[in-house]
């Protein structure tokens, strides 16, 4: 059963195992190659990797954030494939990683916000070193789409200081986007009320 506790900003454990979307720093013996098609991983490994050479164990945990995209398990071999190569060719953010079948399907935080065994969709996220750099914010938002990893869904940008708080959209829903982008994926929206919510957590 996975725990349902808030993780601790210095829980680096080892990736794939983790509960939370949170970033996890890279070590050298992962659950799980990246290449893992994401409905096929090990039972236990909750996510799949991927790293840039600008991933550390020295990031900022507070500043860190990252763009969700939710898509299904016809779609999810082939987007996290795009957002995977992207990645470790350091042409998106510093990381990503994506839900396993196995992971959203034992995932108690799923199971309470849908009403239903696990998640139906499965979650994309790709990770900024800062929140504040709304440059790079907005470039890795536009860049999805241009790698075709994106096309009509609207992005959404949720800061793990709010995952290490315990608010995430099925607890607090609409109030962990501090930042979304629409079709065309060209202009960065802000959300006052959140971003405010996030300086005075």
């Amino acid at each position: 059963m996975p725990s349902t506790t808030t993780p601790r900003r210095e829980e680096h454990q080892r990736p794939g195992a983790e509960g939370r979307s949170h970033f996890v720093a890279p070590v050298l013996e992962p659950l799980a190659p990246s290449t893992t098609d994401p409905r096929e991983a090990p039972a236990g490994t909750r996510w799949l990797h991927a790293y840039s050479s600008l991933a550390s164990d020295r990031l900022e945990s507070e500043l860190i954030g990252k763009w969700l995209i939710y898509v299904s398990c016809n779609s999810v071999r082939y987007c996290w494939t795009r957002v995977r190569e992207a990645t470790e060719g350091d042409a998106l953010g510093i990381a990503a990683k994506v839900s396993t079948d196995w992971g959203k399907a034992h995932d108690v935080v799923g199971m309470i916000a849908e009403g239903r065994p696990g998640w139906l969709d499965h979650v994309i996220c790709v990770y900024t070193a800062d929140w504040r750099d709304t440059g790079e914010v907005a470039h890795v938002g536009s860049r999805l789409a241009a790698v075709d990893a994106v096309r009509k869904q609207t992005l959404q940008y949720k800061p793990d200081a709010f995952t290490y708080h315990g608010t995430w959209s099925g607890r607090n829903p609409g109030d962990v986007a501090i930042y979304t982008m629409r079709p065309p994926f060209e202009v960065l929206s802000s959300n006052p009320t959140a971003i405010r919510a996030l300086r005075d957590d």
